[in-house]
């Protein structure tokens, strides 16, 4: 059986607007202030070594790490909706 709705091609432009707004949201709110929250917990651990292991630094890392990866996905929804979009306006008759 084939997942017709995983197709973008077979969604309508209005639907992939939405989905392009939904995910652009959402990668900007999860990459805000990343870069500073990866910096500091690099810092902590760096510089309180074993106690930060024990206070958390470890799995606050993992979920920082997480965190990019879902930004990153959330851009590449983003991107593959604008190319889809743009390819259609490119397409549409003059």
């Amino acid at each position: 059986m084939r997942l017709r709705w995983l197709s973008i091609a077979a969604w309508p432009s209005l639907g992939l607007l939405m989905l392009m707004s939904l995910s652009g949201m959402a990668f900007v709110w999860n990459s805000f202030d990343l870069v500073h929250l990866g910096m500091e917990n690099y810092r902590f651990l760096r510089e309180q070594g074993v106690l930060a292991v024990m206070e958390g630094g470890l799995l606050q890392t993992t979920v920082l790490v997480l965190q990019g990866l879902l930004s990153l996905a959330c851009y590449l929804v983003f991107k593959t909706c604008e190319a889809e979009l743009v390819n259609r306006w490119r397409a549409r008759p003059r």
